[in-house]
């Protein structure tokens, strides 16, 4: 016998071999878990199938990628080496890759009833429900030629008969039960009773199984309905109060436009009163200094004829002179008191500017108001429409509950540990 010397490297990460694998020894015993078939693990391979059920068999990244290497690494040709990967690899939940694993053990052991048997549970949990129904009508041929105790076969029958409701049942309606009314004929066929009662119970535990999820999911959902009927007349007493509300609001908003309104329209009016005799004082004045201004050019041109008269008088000039003077000073004084009330009267009009500005500032924000209020309602009155609308169950939750009413692992696990202890036991210490 050639010896062979394994390790993992921990720079590298590959399996390194010293040694030829030219070693035809082999550790067999039959199962005495889950494994139908006699365990028969080459020496060679030992070390790694511990490796994949024991030092990598923890959910972790690094334990699942090493996995994949040492499977590349060296081809194997075991069946049984390739169960081991096969749980290594549902172990991570690459159910998949369990599926290659398991077609590659076929593929060299065809009759190998744990390989057959898994990849049906494969087949179906990927949905792949024809397939699965043809590997059980081929599988119940195989079995049936075999020699094996009865006690050996009862968790196989009890896993086909999971697996015979679980396509009843939960996926009935996704699969061709005229292709599964053949499998389980053929399966029947000179099958032992008491393994026809074994399968007939899963079946019916199955499917009463699911019938019960089915209601429970009807209860879900009607409480999910019912408890979404509640949100909403909360909601619809929260709208209606609100509206109530803002339609208060509104009146009270419009009675103050009309107080604003009219209280901004009396202090114009006011406002204005005040400066209407100051218009009117002005255009006096104005009209005045027009006159002032015109006897002032008259005088001037008198004065100017005068001087220019060879027989003129020199005390009608003098006179002129002091009338032109007393003209001037009236336009002083008219020319500053038209400046004192066009000030006042400017002013005036300021204050009257400023009342026109507040108030209409102030109507202005009421006016915004009363828009927001009826954006509001009319929001309101949508959701109102909504909230009317018959209720729907929440249609995230609905579709987690029915996927997991339709899902394999609800009705049937595998039993990992118990694969991997048959496995493990199998290994040479």
């Amino acid at each position: 016998m050639k010896s062979v010397i394994c390790h993992w490297s921990s720079t590298l990460s590959v399996w390194v071999v010293l040694a030829t694998l030219s070693i035809h020894s082999t550790s067999e015993q039959f199962a005495n878990g889950q494994l139908i078939e006699p365990i028969a693990i080459p020496a060679s391979e030992q070390q790694r199938v511990k490796f994949w059920l024991d030092q990598t068999w923890e959910k972790n990244l690094n334990n699942r990628t090493q996995s994949v290497e040492l499977y590349k690494l060296v081809p194997v040709e075991s069946p049984t080496v390739f169960l081991a990967y096969a749980m290594n690899r549902f172990r991570h939940n690459r159910v998949r890759e369990a599926g290659d694993a398991l077609d590659a053990a076929l593929s060299i052991a065809p009759n190998n009833l744990d390989a057959r048997l898994l990849s049906i549970w494969v087949k179906t949990v990927r949905d792949q429900y024809d397939s699965a129904m043809t590997s059980i009508a081929a599988f119940a041929k195989t079995i049936q030629t075999r020699d094996l105790p009865p006690a050996k076969l009862d968790n196989t029958y009890r896993r086909i008969g999971r697996l015979l409701g679980y396509l009843q049942g939960p996926v009935g309606d996704q699969v061709n039960q005229e292709i599964l009314r053949e499998a389980i004929g053929e399966l029947s066929v000179g099958l032992a009773q008491r393994h026809q009662e074994l399968i007939r119970q899963e079946i019916n535990a199955v499917i009463t199984d699911y019938e019960e999820r089915l209601k429970h999911l009807g209860q879900k959902v009607d409480q999910s309905v019912k408890e979404k009927d509640v949100a909403k007349e909360a909601d619809r007493k929260l709208i209606n109060q609100q509206n109530t509300l803002l339609q208060s609001q509104d009146q009270k908003i419009q009675d103050q436009q009309t107080k604003v309104r009219d209280e901004g329209q009396l202090k114009i009016d006011q406002a204005i009163a005040k400066i209407q005799p100051l218009q009117s004082e002005l255009a006096s004045l104005e009209s005045e200094i027009q006159f002032a201004r015109q006897n002032t050019r008259a005088l001037q041109t008198a004065l100017f004829f005068h001087q220019n008269d060879p027989n003129g008088s020199l005390l009608q000039c003098d006179v002129l002179r002091y009338q032109i003077q007393d003209s001037f000073f009236r336009l002083n004084n008219l020319g500053r008191r038209a400046d004192a009330v066009a000030f006042d009267l400017n002013r005036g009009a300021n204050e009257v500017a400023r009342i026109r500005n507040q108030y209409g500032g102030e109507l202005s924000q009421l006016e915004r108001d009363l828009k927001d209020s009826g954006k509001q309602q009319r929001r309101n009155s949508k959701r109102l429409a909504k909230l009317a609308k018959p209720t729907k169950p929440n249609n995230k939750k609905v579709a987690l509950l029915n996927n997991r009413i339709t899902a394999l692992n609800s009705y049937d696990q595998l039993p990992l540990e118990l694969y991997r202890a048959d496995l493990l036991n199998a290994v040479q210490p």
